[in-house]
Parts: structure tokens; C-alpha cells; sequence
């Protein structure tokens, strides 16, 4: 029973205060009843002088009848954890039977309210979680499954995604091994919510299909053609770069249109420098907030090294990045900076013979 009330003067809480409770309380709106069952005191308390105390375990042992019956539960010894493999009939002797009475709990203010739930001091013990159970086989499960909301919400075991679900169906070897203790409607619009929910991976993954796929349907049978995703990133850390350093051109993700060609012997620490804004590494349209972050389009590799000249890679790289500026212009948008840059490859290859293009925005790195 949940009781609501302002100056001490009490009567019966609505529905929906009485969920509002649900959020606070310690103490169950519904106990879920059956000899044999694992409970979990949620209060600290004494019957005949047998003390019990907050989040002790102990077994019903016999199901009260009417609304003013006592509830009667067998208490383990201290220490004692294996409560499913005990006989409530016969239990051990150094067991204490208790009788448990319907009583008030705490004052709970509820915005201007304050609110009491009159309750059995035990609420059902969850022996595992979905996340702890996942990898487990188990021999049998006995669960309830809810959804957040509706008239079948439970916020203890409120389920939010279908695959919560599936992996409590399979914890064990067969379906006939796990019991639900809902009603058939409740289970039917559960199942019913979470078939009907998409999860944000699941969004993510039909936004990429959509964006990467084309159904052709004018013939007999449909087929699906991948095409090439403009401006695709991919990590830094994958291209390797040898001792020469290597020219580059990078993205702007926020408007796609934006580009800066420099030249660099790090290519990831001056990346992370132009999107940190550095002043020492970073040019004035790299250093714009609105901009960044930036991701590398191209870049220009197999540069000469020579061990005794630390300057010779550091020329070569700036005449080719000049030459890389010379060819652009302020309209120029990166699809037409890339190409621009992968025809250097042809005016220098024959002094660099080593020179390679790889460009990160088409399927795979390119020789040119």
C-alpha cells in the first residue's frame, strides 16, 4: 500500500505517484511470491529476538493468503549463500523461521509530498544481471522482462535494447528452461517494444548502407553496387613514412570544402598539432575553431633521404609543396587539390623516381 500525504494527513497515493516512489523506495510495489522463492531483506530489523539486517538473504516458506496475513521466511546462518538447494520443508536446523508482518517504511519526500509504502521488508533477490550473465550457460532461469514504459514497466527489470533479450534466451540449453514471471500481455508488449526499438549502432550501420549503396531495380533480379564514399578518413597511424617525411594535404570535417598543403617528417604529431590549433605548427586556416578537426586527404611519399644532409629531404619536400600551391587556387575544392597533387608524381617522378601518391579518400593508396 503507497500512502501519500501533506501535514501528516494520509490517504492513498495515485498510480502515478506511487511510480514516482517506485524510483526511491527500497521496498517493492509488487512482490512476486511462491514457496521457495529467494528474497532479500531491505531493512535491518528483530522478530523474537532473531535479528535480520539489510541485504540478507533468506527463502519463503510459506505464501500468505489474504491481504493482513504474515509472510513466513526461513533465515540462514550467517555466511550461508546456497539458498536454491534447500528444502523449505525439512530445513536445516540451524535455520530460523520468521514471520513477517506488512510494515511502513520510511518518509520519502516526492516534490511536495511526502509518501510512505507499507510493504513486506523483503523485495526479490536477482541472483545475476544481464551483463554478469552474458558468456554464462546456465541449467535454468527464472526472470521477469519489462519495458521502460507502459503499464508493464518495471524499472528493476526494464530491458531497453532486443539484444538484452536474446541474451537472456540464450543462457541456457533449450526455451523450455526459462520462466517468466509476467502475464502473457506483458510479455507479448515487451517483446513487442524492443523488436521495434533500434539500438544507435544499428542507425549508424542503415546510414552507411544508405550512403555507400545502390539497389538498381530495373533488372530481373536486384543487386547491390558499392560505390566509393567521398572524403572516406582513415588513420594516420597505418601509412607508414620512411626517413624523407612526406608532403600532405588535409580536410577540413566540418565543411569538406576547406583544404592547407603542408610538408612535415611527423605526419600524426603535426596533424594533431593543426587541430590543436598550435601556434608554432599550425597555418591561420588550420588554427580556425570553426574548422577543425582536419583529416589527411593525401599525401606525398618516397621523398630521398640522405643521412649526412639533414636538409636535403627538408628541400625537397618544400619545393614540392610549392610546387603543390603553385598549381591550386582559393576556389579549388579537394577533390580538385588531390588531383592536382597526384599529377607531381609525373612532373617529378623522373628526378624522384621513388615518389608515390596515397590517397586517403579513395578505396585503397594509389600509385600514380
Amino acid at each position: 500500500m503507497n500512502e501519500s500525504g501533506v501535514s501528516c494527513a494520509w490517504k492513498l497515493a495515485s498510480e502515478n505517484l506511487s511510480k514516482k516512489l517506485d524510483r526511491q523506495s527500497l521496498d517493492a510495489n509488487k512482490l512476486t511470491l511462491a514457496k521457495g522463492v529467494v528474497l532479500r531483506f531491505t531493512r535491518n530489523g528483530a522478530v523474537d529476538d532473531i535479528k535480520y539486517s539489510q541485504g540478507q538473504l533468506c527463502i519463503c516458506s510459506q505464501v500468505p493468503e489474504h491481504d493482513d496475513d504474515r509472510l513466513q521466511v526461513l533465515i540462514p546462518p550467517p555466511g550461508f549463500r546456497s539458498l536454491s538447494k534447500i528444502n523449505v520443508t525439512t530445513p536445516p536446523l540451524d535455520w530460523k523461521k520468521v514471520y513477517l508482518y506488512r510494515e511502513y517504511g520510511y518518509d520519502i519526500a516526492v516534490g511536495s509530498l511526502l509518501m510512505r509504502r507499507k510493504q513486506f521488508p523483503v523485495v526479490n533477490h536477482v541472483s545475476c544481471t544481464l551483463h554478469r550473465a552474458l558468456g554464462l550457460t546456465l541449467n535454468s532461469v527464472t526472470s521477469r522482462i519489462a519495458s521502460p514504459s507502459g503499464p508493464s514497466a518495471d524499472r528493476h527489470y526494464c530491458l531497453w535494447e532486443k539484444q538484452q533479450l536474446l541474451v537472456l534466451l540464450s543462457r541456457v540449453p533449450s526455451l523450455d528452461r526459462i520462466t517468466l514471471i509476467n502475464t502473457e500481455t506483458e510479455i507479448r508488449d515487451t517483446i513487442t517494444y524492443l523488436l521495434n526499438r533500434r539500438s544507435l549502432q544499428e542507425g549508424y550501420v542503415n546510414h552507411v548502407m544508405k550512403a555507400v549503396s545502390k539497389v538498381i531495380s530495373a533488372e530481373p533480379t536486384d543487386r547491390i553496387i558499392i560505390e566509393n564514399i567521398n572524403f572516406r578518413p582513415r588513420r594516420v597511424s597505418e601509412v607508414y613514412l620512411d626517413d624523407g617525411g612526406c608532403v600532405y594535404m588535409l580536410i577540413s570535417t566540418r565543411t569538406l570544402v576547406h583544404s592547407y598543403v603542408g610538408q612535415t617528417m611527423q605526419l600524426s604529431e603535426r596533424v594533431d598539432a593543426h587541430n590543436r590549433g598550435s601556434s608554432k605548427h599550425a597555418s591561420v586556416i588550420t588554427s580556425l575553431f570553426h574548422l577543425r578537426p582536419w583529416f589527411v586527404g593525401g599525401i606525398i611519399v618516397g621523398i630521398p633521404f640522405k643521412p649526412d644532409m639533414n636538409d636535403f629531404s627538408r628541400a625537397i619536400r618544400h619545393r614540392l609543396e610549392d610546387a603543390w600551391h603553385r598549381l591550386i587556387s582559393p576556389s579549388d575544392v579537394p577533390a580538385i587539390v588531390l588531383s592536382k597533387g597526384k599529377s607531381l608524381i609525373n612532373v617529378f617522378g623522373g628526378e624522384y623516381p621513388d615518389l608515390k601518391f596515397i590517397d586517403f579518400v579513395s578505396e585503397s593508396p594509389m600509385d600514380v
